[in-house]
């Protein structure tokens, strides 16, 4: 029962389902996982061009350069999205998923920059 008087608020937007919409928020967590398995196929790709078997992990630089990407990226995968998820759910759906392409974006330019010059990169970062 709602007061005399007592103002009512509007319900968020829920989908279908009855649960709350946020594909923005879903879209983007698929994207940083592609973005994770685009960065593990590079290390197996570089791995072949190196001719370094498994499941040695140094040799060349190259492929160190790869790995050091690949697990740098791991290290944040966690807290990018939970704070994606959190900040969609408490504050703005649409703005976390934005901020999450620029996440996604910045981490696209380091694994470049990484890749061609690592010293650069430590130098950006």
């Amino acid at each position: 029962m709602v007061a005399p008087g007592a103002k009512l608020h509007a319900p968020p937007f829920r989908g279908t389902n009855g649960m709350m919409d946020h594909r923005w928020t879903a879209i983007v967590s698929l994207l940083a996982l592609l973005m994770y398995f685009w960065m593990s196929l590079k290390v197996a790709r570089t791995r072949g061009k190196c001719r370094i078997e498994p499941p040695a992990m140094t040799g060349d630089p190259l492929l160190e350069r790869a790995i050091r990407v690949q697990s740098n990226t791991l290290e944040w995968l966690p807290i990018f999205l939970v704070s994606l998820w959190l900040f969609a759910i408490y504050w703005n759906e649409r703005v976390a998923a934005g901020l999450g392409i620029v996440w996604i974006i910045g981490r696209l330019v380091y694994s470049a920059g990484y890749m061609a010059d690592p010293a650069n990169a430590a130098r950006a970062s």
